[in-house]
């Protein structure tokens, strides 16, 4: 069995929870203001210099300014544009560690090497699907998918970049729907809606 990935020591959970008790119950020390202001100067000033611009230019054009529902909003929002595991990366090539694994997988995916690897092959065998699927459909269907695209469905809808996927290998236009994983039941309550009042009879 594999276990590189399983837990290999449990720690002391009263031992943990005192020291957690123990810090909540020291002082709280808060920041200078002339070492923030030194931190603003000497960091965000020098180091963030395309996030700040960017975020002057969205200024310009959102009502109300920008804001960030994560932690990056002082003294302006972060421009993130990769995650990799629980690293995070800024538009200016900063690096940080997002130990919350908060801001990577909610906005990008922290879209590990394994991750992708493990994806691969069941994309292929959906593409080949679709693929032969289009093949195989009547020409009155054909037309409609290529006027109206294709539309994802399910859970497998909300893998990010899977439209994109489909649509770069099919050459049709790829949308998903609004709720996909509602889409079976949606279905299945419509259809039952038409059905004549009272049911179907049975024959005799």
């Amino acid at each position: 069995m594999d276990t590189r990935f399983a837990i290999t020591e449990y720690h002391d959970a009263k031992a943990v929870n005192k020291q957690l008790d123990d810090l909540l119950a020291s002082p709280i020390y808060s920041i200078s203001p002339a070492a923030l202001k030194e931190y603003e100067d000497e960091y965000f000033a020098k180091k963030c210099q395309k996030s700040k611009a960017m975020i002057e230019e969205a200024k310009q054009i959102i009502p109300g300014g920008v804001q960030h529902n994560l932690a990056f909003n002082y003294p302006f929002p972060i421009v993130i544009t990769k995650a990799d595991g629980a690293k995070l990366y800024d538009i200016d090539g900063n690096e940080y560690y997002d130990f919350l694994q908060a801001g990577g997988p909610t906005v990008l995916g922290s879209n590990p090497p394994e991750v992708r690897e493990a994806l691969a092959d069941p994309l292929s065998v959906i593409i080949e699907a679709i693929r032969t699927t289009l093949e195989q459909s009547p020409p009155e269907l054909s037309a409609d998918i290529i006027d109206n695209g294709i539309t994802l469905t399910g859970g497998g809808a909300l893998l990010r970049g899977l439209d994109l996927l489909v649509e770069k290998e099919t050459g049709m236009p790829v949308h998903t729907a609004e709720r996909p994983l509602d889409c079976v039941a949606d279905g299945a309550g419509r259809r039952l809606n038409r059905l004549p009042q009272g049911g179907r009879k049975r024959k005799r």
